[in-house]
């Protein structure tokens, strides 16, 4: 019975995109933190200088993915096949800065909030993304680009 209704959330999820999956997460976070609180232990303003420092990160990392594919005229809307194989920019770095961006966001809000519930909510987040989403994905650019791909997914981390 567990292991049925563990597989069909996990096919509920599959179809969900990955800013819902961050919205779920960071939805989740608060939550967490609202009705139990789990304080991480900092002096205030050295919790908000270094999630506003991530914060920075992320945005800066997530503006220069996008403008990399905007340059390369490929979607950036997850779901599509894109058109041209990115490998410049922070793709150098990491397959998938978007979604680094993206946990990047919920760590940085642990940091300014000072909860621990947003650290798990990153977690929870990357294993989403890298389970649902991301698999997905390479199969699809894999089939779409060969051994350019195989090339890139070889000298090229998913994460970082």
């Amino acid at each position: 019975m567990v292991e049925h209704a563990t597989m069909r959330i996990a096919e509920m999820l599959r179809f969900l995109p990955p800013p819902v999956l961050f919205m779920i997460c960071f939805a989740s976070s608060s939550l967490g933190e609202r009705l139990r609180p789990w304080p991480v232990t900092l002096d205030h303003r050295v919790g908000v200088g270094i999630g506003a420092a991530i914060l920075v990160a992320a945005a800066t990392f997530g503006s220069w993915a996008a403008y990399e594919m905007w340059r390369h005229h490929t979607p950036l809307e997850p779901g599509h096949v894109p058109r041209k194989l990115v490998t410049t920019g922070p793709f150098r770095f990491t397959r998938n800065p978007l979604y680094v961006t993206l946990v990047l966001i919920v760590v940085a809000s642990g940091f300014m909030i000072e909860s621990a519930w947003f650290f798990v909510g990153a977690a929870a987040l990357a294993v989403l993304l890298d389970r649902l989403v991301i698999v997905r994905e390479e199969r699809v650019i894999r089939e779409h680009f060969g051994e350019e791909y195989e090339a890139y997914i070889a000298s090229v981390r998913r994460w970082v």
